[in-house]
């Protein structure tokens, strides 16, 4: 691989991170929602709409989470690791 295919792979490392994480949380947003409607929408009586209300604070916290996680990672770096063989 030569340096100039590295160098747009590396320019590009933050617009490629930021299409997967976009598409990693329209996927979770969009599992947690059917979740929960499905459990507020056909549970019969409250433990089924406590236990959807439980899960979308347990989602909440894990959004926040990877939103961190995803703005905390050098994103350049680990993409020119992975890419570059080892010397």
């Amino acid at each position: 691989m030569n340096n100039m295919s590295l160098d747009v792979i590396t320019n590009n490392g933050s617009l490629i991170s930021l299409i997967g994480f976009l598409v990693i949380l329209i996927l979770y947003l969009w599992y947690t929602f059917a979740i929960v409607y499905h459990f507020v929408r056909f549970g019969v009586g409250v433990r089924p709409k406590v236990l959807a209300f439980v899960f979308l604070v347990g989602s909440f916290i894990l959004f926040v989470l990877m939103v961190d996680a995803y703005f905390t990672v050098d994103w350049t770096s680990l993409i020119e690791t992975i890419i570059t063989p080892p010397v």
